[in-house]
């Protein structure tokens, strides 16, 4: 009997850590998080005006910060910061023929970052899958620089000459993102994947990533 009584106290132990944790996951409404991915805007040479010979980098680092509220198991309340990277044109040209020398550089750079606002709507798979969608207001901030420099010397004659300028400019705005993604559970983490596309004014930003949460 003794052993019986043993053999149900640590199944009752047992049961209750699982009912317990359980309960935790069920009943953990705000959560917190952070994503590391890849942007890629479209844009090109034409739409900017741009020659062949300019250089333009559309693809950047993007990182996100993440707070949440679970509505139910099937709905939740999320905002983000969003660091959407950078777009950057630049052209160089430089000549020299012994006697005079001459160099160019010229850039134009964007950085775009936004702070969002969404209802994100989960599927589940199984206990621990899920695969979401997100729907919201993006609300963003585009800062441009200008940098140009150019130097022509001429040794023999003592020339030297240098001329730069740069230069800044932002804009902001607000725009509807959409994003979809899978969510694996482990307990009180979760590791999703996630595509999202944002507008920003008349230009699009898309951006894959990975990242955690943390439910308390």
């Amino acid at each position: 009997m003794k052993k019986v009584l043993v053999a149900f106290a640590v199944s009752s132990a047992l049961t209750s850590n699982v009912f317990a944790e359980e309960l935790v996951v069920e009943n953990s409404k705000f959560y917190v998080g952070a994503s590391i991915g890849q942007t890629s805007t479209d844009i090109s040479k034409d739409e900017l005006g741009f020659s062949d010979e300019v250089k333009l980098d559309d693809t950047d680092t993007a990182i996100k910060l993440i707070g949440g509220y679970n509505i139910n198991k099937n709905f939740s309340i999320e905002a983000s910061y969003n660091d959407l990277g950078e777009v950057k044109a630049s052209y160089e040209n430089s000549f020299s023929d012994g006697i005079v020398s001459w160099s160019y550089q010229e850039s134009l750079t964007a950085e775009a970052s936004g702070i969002t606002l969404s209802i994100l709507g989960k599927l589940p798979l199984s206990e621990s899958f899920n695969l979401f969608a997100k729907a919201g207001m993006n609300f963003w901030d585009v800062e441009g620089t200008y940098k140009y420099s150019e130097r022509i010397a001429i040794p023999i004659d003592g020339i030297d000459e240098r001329y730069s300028d740069s230069g800044s400019d932002d804009d902001d705005g607000k725009d509807a993102f959409f994003a979809v993604g899978g969510e694996y559970n482990f307990s009180k983490i979760a590791v999703r994947l996630e595509y999202e596309m944002f507008t920003l004014d008349d230009t699009d930003v898309d951006v894959i990533s990975i990242g955690a949460t943390y439910n308390f």
